[in-house]
């Protein structure tokens, strides 16, 4: 076999295409992995989610999700409270990560970029085989160089594993309904490979909810004069009481269960059932993953599909009892424990506030609109690549009406598929009363997929009109460009659209552009901070220039040549989507983070402290049970440093402050809380205190004594969100006025 007709050859089964995928997976690992924990964990959610994490490995409790600060002087609150908002596959992952790698960014991030690599290669292993080699490298290609899909895989946030388990849950599917024969014999490599994974799954959950002890531990005996049926009834409704929050009750009571699971799937040996019960285990761990709601593109693609096809018969092929008994297994057993331990607040938040209520009613929606509100996310997630969406939406098309639904071949029932998949999920979100940017996330990876299929097609020559299409995408890749590369007129705008596709509050402070013309009225200090904010936006906006222009070209190249020379165009195409994910995630996200983080302020604190030594570990722990009101049980972990002077969150709830510092660090929400604090530890004795710049002035110097006003210095000032002070009565006033660095120098 030539080399030309290996890659253009679909492979039958993983061991006859072993030597791809494993060097697949090595350039994915080179691209994804280096870096992931060089910079700090980005505020709000990553580090909201791990601090719960940070939590469970403190306690050796995975299953009692909790957040909140247990300092309360005078009424002081800050949520101490069970965790619920969210669900706890990403908690879990955090936590191995950490008990690996250490309470670091890389402890917190390390498996999230992993399971993003096996979802490229389920893309790889399903388009190859639909099509061929040379397609799937180019659709595990494209959905791994997406801005958003890249960004994602950094991010230790929710969106990104259940995007994961759901691409490899629906590629298994199509697998296993449309490629695999009906009565084939699966592999000793499928079988083992399926059958560990739902065991692992399952006694994972069962081994995690031993820890939950919610309840009463004695039964209680019927009180007296009670009739035998009467006494029963209450001893029933008492065992109920105590085993409800009890995990090893649970656990055990789940588990004849999850063995008639193991035994069900235990002596599948089809090789079509394999590929499904795949997908089975995918939609059980997408509950963990995001909640039920991550069901609904899954199914609306499969409803969808069996609509427009008529191929009502797929639900006789796909045993649909011992799916449902997979399913619950896989995804339930930790609701199970919810329930039984942290009723009903569990409930009332996650499946009532994060389920009902975010879709139908509308939670902290930050931004809105209507039919065209995810259009541009699109653009910018899947920037350059959104040029080639047109064409390849029109090919699928175009496919489908030149054949009969009887007459469809598995690769259009495959496409189907894949579309309704994408146009279902972009439906569901844009009705939904909740938006937020990376909502459409799910629905890009089938919109990379198709697009993929129709580059593979440009490069064989096998489009018709090809030149009106890339002229097309030449004009959206330079229109999508240069909404990114501009300067920003105001916060949320130019190369800030970045950070937006996967973070909260769009409008946050970004450096500004000063035109050229305004400069020549500065002087001073104000020069050189807006040169500075100048210099930072070029070096964006010059990249992005740049992988527009490349990409632009190769899509014109692809276009005015028809021979050989086409793989010149399709070659530059590809070098401006790698280009495009080295920025993302090399350059891109590490800068950013400075003003997105808090690690580096924290890194500044713990550096600028006076620390207790190894001999005062008696004095350490009555300090911090005198400040924080808890000493960290895991010492050699928590926290970072053990400083001498306490750390105030001043008037800001930004979740950061609670990892970086063990969950020691002081809040005051409000300003009233600043004065139990300064009640408690004297105004004579130095301490640090952080808060947003804006509120220094306008806020903190209000709120202070007089015997503290004005006497403070600025330790950290880096960052455009925040600034840490060092309060000391004895600092003269006049060394207060200190100017913070510019915010783009280290």
């Amino acid at each position: 076999m030539s080399e030309k007709d290996f890659w253009l050859a679909s492979p039958r089964s993983l061991m006859e295409d072993w030597r791809v995928v494993v060097g697949l997976a090595g350039l994915l690992a080179a691209l994804y992995l280096p870096g992931i924990g060089a910079y700090g964990l980005y505020d709000p959610w990553e580090t909201h989610y791990g601090e719960v994490a940070r939590n469970m490995v403190e306690t050796h409790n995975y299953i009692d999700p909790f957040w909140g600060s247990p300092w309360d002087p005078d009424g002081v609150k800050r949520e101490r409270e069970g965790f619920y908002s969210k669900p706890p596959l990403i908690m879990w992952m955090m936590a191995a990560g950490m008990n690996v790698f250490g309470f670091n960014e890389l402890g917190v991030r390390a498996l999230f970029p992993v399971l993003a690599i096996m979802a490229l290669l389920a893309i790889y292993l399903a388009v190859s085989r639909f099509y061929h080699r040379r397609a799937g490298l180019i659709a595990a290609g494209i959905t791994g160089m997406l801005p958003i899909y890249s960004i994602m895989s950094r991010q230790a946030v929710t969106d990104g594993p259940m995007v994961s388990i759901m691409i490899i849950g629906v590629m298994s599917l199509l697998i296993g309904l449309f490629y695999v024969k009906e009565d084939e014999k699966a592999s000793s490599l499928l079988y083992w490979s399926t059958f560990v994974l739902f065991l692992s799954v399952v006694l994972g959950q069962l081994w995690i909810i031993l820890a939950l002890d919610r309840s009463p531990d004695v039964i209680r005996s019927a009180p007296e004069g009670r009739n035998i049926l009467q006494a029963f009834q209450f001893w029933i409704s008492e065992l109920f009481a105590v085993g409800r929050g009890k995990g090893w009750v649970i656990a055990l009571a789940l588990s004849p269960l999850g063995a008639w699971a193991a035994w069900r799937v235990a002596r599948q040996r089809r090789r079509r059932m394999l590929y499904i019960y795949i997908f089975y285990i995918a939609c059980g761990l997408t509950v963990p993953a995001k909640g039920w709601l991550a069901w609904a593109p899954m199914g609306g693609a499969i409803l969808g599909y069996m609509v427009v096809t008529g191929e009502w018969r797929i639900f006789k092929w796909v045993d649909v009892p011992t799916g449902l008994l997979i399913v619950f297994m896989t995804g339930h057993p930790w609701t199970i424990a919810m329930l039984g331990g942290h009723h009903p607040e569990w409930y009332k938040r996650f499946w009532v506030h994060d389920h009902q209520n975010r879709l139908f009613a509308g939670v902290h929606s930050i931004d809105d609109g209507g039919f065209e509100y995810f259009f541009k996310w699109i653009g910018y997630g899947m920037f350059p690549w959104i040029g080639l969406l047109p064409g390849a939406i029109a090919r699928v098309l175009g496919h489908l009406r030149r054949s009969k639904v009887r007459d469809y071949t598995v690769q259009q029932k495959f496409e189907i598929f894949v579309f309704i998949w994408a146009i279902f999920t972009f439906f569901l979100f844009t009705k939904s009363s909740t938006k937020f940017h990376h909502y459409i996330f799910p629905g890009i990876p089938p919109l990379a997929i198709l697009t993929a299929i129709f580059f593979d097609d440009l490069i064989s020559n096998k489009i018709k009109a090809s030149g009106v299409f890339l002229a097309a995408a030449g004009g959206i890749t330079l229109w999508v460009g240069q909404d990114l590369f501009r300067m920003p007129g105001a916060f949320g705008q130019g190369s800030q659209n970045l950070v937006n596709l996967f973070t909260y509050k769009y409008d946050r402070e970004w450096p500004e552009f000063t035109a050229p013309e305004a400069l020549k009225g500065m002087s001073d200090a104000a020069l050189k901070a807006a040169e500075a904010d100048n210099a930072w936006l070029m070096g964006f906006s010059s990249a992005l220039i740049w992988i527009t222009a490349v990409a632009i070209v190769g899509y014109l190249a692809l276009a005015l040549f028809k021979d050989q020379r086409r793989l010149y165009g399709a070659a530059l195409a590809g070098v401006a989507g790698l280009w495009m994910t080295f920025f993302c995630l090399d350059d891109y996200l590490p800068k950013v983070a400075v003003h997105w983080s808090q690690a580096g302020m924290w890194a500044a604190y713990y550096e600028d402290c006076a620390r207790f030594g190894p001999d005062e570990e008696a004095d350490y722990q009555m300090h911090m049970l005198e400040t924080a009101q808890r000493v960290p049980s895991r010492g050699e972990m928590f926290p970072k440093a053990r400083c001498r002077e306490p750390i105030i969150a001043f008037r800001t709830n930004w979740r950061g402050e609670c990892y970086h510092s063990a969950n020691t660090v002081l809040p005051a929400p409000e300003t009233k809380h600043l004065k139990p604090f300064l009640d408690q530890w004297g105004l004579d004795k130095p301490f640090y205190l952080f808060t947003e710049r804006h509120r220094v002035k306008s806020e903190l110097e209000p709120a202070l004594p007089k015997d503290l006003k004005g006497r403070y210095t600025e330790v950290f000032g880096q960052s455009l969100k925040f600034v840490l002070l060092r309060i000391d009565s004895k600092i003269p006033k006049k060394n207060a006025k200190k100017r913070r660095p510019s915010p783009q120098k280290k």
